[in-house]
Parts: C-alpha cells; structure tokens; sequence
C-alpha cells in the first residue's frame, strides 16, 4: 500500500467476502490506516503496541479529518508509545469524564426534596419549606451536594442569624436538617452536616422601634440605593422583608395604589393586597426601572442581596444596634395598635391569619372588606411615620397626628 493522501483514500475498496470491515496501511507511516466498512463509512485508525499489549485508536471519520491531519495526529501518538504513554487509555479516561452524569448540586436535591420528599407536610409548611431552603439556602446551591460540609453549614447559618435573626436561622437549620435526613434515606447522601451545628437559643422578640430611632433609620436612609428604599418600604408597608426584596413592577398597580403579592410569594401562601400610603407610592416612582428588568430591587436575574454588609453599615450610620428588619414590621404593627387601629386590620394589614382572620367563608369575606380599612390604616401610619421624621413630640404624634383614617401627606 502506497502512501495513505486525499487521491488514493477515495479509491481504496471496501471488504470483500463478507467481512465487515478493512484497514488500509500507510507506507511510510507504520501503524496508520484507513479503516473501510462495508457500508462504505471511513475513518483513520492508529494501530501500536504498549509491552504485549495491541492498541487501536480512531482519529474519526475520513471525511471530516483531512489526511494531512490524520497523519499528524497519529505521528502524534506513535511518538508517545515510544516514551510509554498510552493514549486509548488516556481517551478513554476522557470519554469516561465526558459522559459521566452532572455533579448534583444542592440546588438540585432542593428540588427534588420539594417534589418528593415534602409531599406529606401541610399546605403551609410545605411552603415554609420551599422558603427557607430556596431562599435561605440560596448562596450554597451551587455547591456539589456531596461537598456541602459543617463548615459551610456553619457559615451560612451565623450569616442567617445575623441577618434575618435567631429564629429564622433555626427554621432554616431545621429545614435543611430534615432535607439530608430524606436524602440519607433515598442514599444520595451519608451523614447530615448539619448535625454539630449550633442551634440559636430563642427568646420571643418584643423589640421595636422607638421614635428616635425611627427618624435616625429614615434620615440614615436617604439617597439612592436598593438596600435604603428597601427599609423605608418595610418601615411604610410592615410586609415582610423578603416580600419587599422580591416585589415585581408586574405585581404593583401605582394608578390604583396597590401592591399585590401572588399566594406564591407570601409565607400563608395566600394573595395578599398591599394598599399603598402616598408616602409608599412616592417612594416607588423614584426608584430607577430598567428596562426589561421586572424585579424592582437587586441586580442581574435574582432580588436584592447582600444584607448582612448592609445592615452593618446602617447600623453603624444610626449609631444603635440590636435591632433586624423584622422588627420594623413590629413596630408598624404596635405602632398601628397604639393609633386605635382594630386587631382584625393589623392583621389584614400584615396578611397574618390568626384569630381574627380565620380561614373559610369568614376569611374570604373579611378579606374582601377589609380593602378601605388597611389602607387608611397604612395611610394613618405613614403620616404619623411623617410627624416622627419631622422631629415632633412621640405624644403630639401618637395622640393628635395619628389617625386611623387621616387625609395622608404625600412626601416627594
């Protein structure tokens, strides 16, 4: 067989006497070949030998690898057999890799857990559930699952505490606790590192704001930035604070003031109607909307982050600490309570379903004519926020410029 080039591969025939394939030999290049099936495919071979041992390798098809090539490619590899180096082994250590399934991720066995392993729970756990581990969890879902360690754990979990505080820490531990126990059982997982982690002691928070720190929160938040609109709508609106983090132009109505969370996005899993102070609503048309961006706050495809820098770094401007963001839910809703506002309205305010918003027709029926109430709640509530700002007496405030139902000023 002479030379193996472009002119003589066309010509070469294909296997006779019903054999299946052959190779073709190059003379000047031992152990390269032109392998032809009978069904007419060709492709480049190289044929050697590692001690007693005969390898072939396929460089791929003929009419993709021009001769040339080929040729170099296999002068490539008989050089190495000669320094001993195997190069199927290595090609097969590569094709192993390639094909070998993705690395499952934490993200991953969270969305397995959310279909399968939580189908037990009650309606509202389950979406307790999805929150703390899609939410909470959110910054180790990358991570490969079989790599996510104590230390990790640990980290994440000091983070939580710090920003969202001690319970919410534990409900996230206890969350993802009882994902790798469902995880040990299916044998996707061996130990749960959250066991040896520190469990939060809780004591029931009663702290909220006073007047003067009310104002020194407003007046440190003035300016731009996402994390200060973020805490003056959470101070105006008492919604809770991942709900503010995520809110969407598509869910607010600026027209009819109003703000409304789908039952996806709220922890009772119900719709919830946010009526928007003048205060609320002037905020929200001065913030920047990129176009094409639905989420109001944050950057890239994902809500605002970064609350534990940013907390630090008000606190540190207000010059108190020992306060979360929860608490200012609190305080919107023992600030109301002091206004004369009734119970069943706080509580329609802040879409908590308790003893006076119960589930069932009387739910339904309430949550249909409480609209006019939460709003003038929300409304008495800003203008008395404004007489705080403003620097006046926490008494003249609370007893002459707080009413439930007062006209509203509206702050640029």
């Amino acid at each position: 067989m002479a030379k193996l080039d472009r002119r003589s591969v066309a010509a070469l025939p294909g296997p006779d006497g019903g054999r299946f394939d052959v190779v073709h030999w190059d003379d000047d290049l031992p152990g390269f070949g032109l392998r032809v099936l009978s069904s007419g495919a060709r492709s480049w071979v190289v044929r050697y030998r590692i001690g007693t041992r005969q390898r072939n390798v396929s460089l791929g098809k003929a009419s993709a690898l021009p001769p040339a090539k080929a040729r170099e490619e296999a002068a490539r590899i008989l050089a190495r057999t000669k320094l001993g180096q195997d190069t199927r082994v290595e090609i097969e250590a590569r094709r192993a890799v390639a094909s070998a399934p993705k690395e499952r991720t934490l993200g991953d066995v969270v969305e397995l857990y959310a279909r399968h392993g939580i189908a037990g729970q009650k309606a509202r756990t389950q979406v307790e559930t999805r929150r703390y581990l899609e939410k909470h969890w959110a910054p180790l879902h990358r991570l490969p699952f079989a790599r996510v360690g104590r230390r990790e754990v640990a980290a994440r979990l000091l983070e939580l505490r710090d920003a969202s505080g001690a319970v919410a820490a534990n409900r996230a531990r206890s969350a993802l606790s009882a994902l790798y126990a469902w995880a040990i059982q299916q044998g996707m997982a061996d130990q749960n590192p959250v066991v040896g982690t520190r469990k939060n002691a809780e004591a029931s928070r009663e702290r909220t704001l006073r007047p003067e720190e009310m104002k020194a929160l407003w007046d440190a938040t003035a300016g731009p930035g996402d994390h200060a609109a973020i805490v003056r709508l959470l101070l105006l609106a008492g919604q809770r604070r991942e709900e503010v983090a995520a809110m969407r132009w598509g869910e607010v109505d600026l027209e009819r003031g109003v703000w409304t969370l789908p039952a996806a996005r709220t922890k009772n899993g119900r719709a919830h109607e946010v009526p928007l102070s003048l205060q609320a609503q002037a905020l929200l048309e001065s913030l920047p909307r990129p176009e094409g961006r639905d989420l109001v706050f944050g950057r890239g495809g994902g809500p605002f982050s970064g609350w534990s820098q940013s907390k630090r770094r008000l606190d540190a401007k207000v010059g108190f600490t020992g306060w979360t963001l929860h608490d200012l839910r609190r305080t919107v809703v023992t600030g109301m309570a002091e206004m004369g506002v009734q119970p069943h309205v706080v509580e329609a305010v802040v879409n908590h379903v308790g003893g006076h918003n119960k589930v069932g027709v009387a739910g339904v029926y309430n949550r249909a004519t409480y609209a006019g109430e939460k709003r003038a709640a929300l409304q008495a509530w800003a203008d008395c926020l404004d007489g705080v700002v403003a620097g006046a007496s926490p008494r003249v405030v609370v007893l002459e410029g707080c009413r439930a139902g007062g006209e509203g000023r509206r702050q640029p």
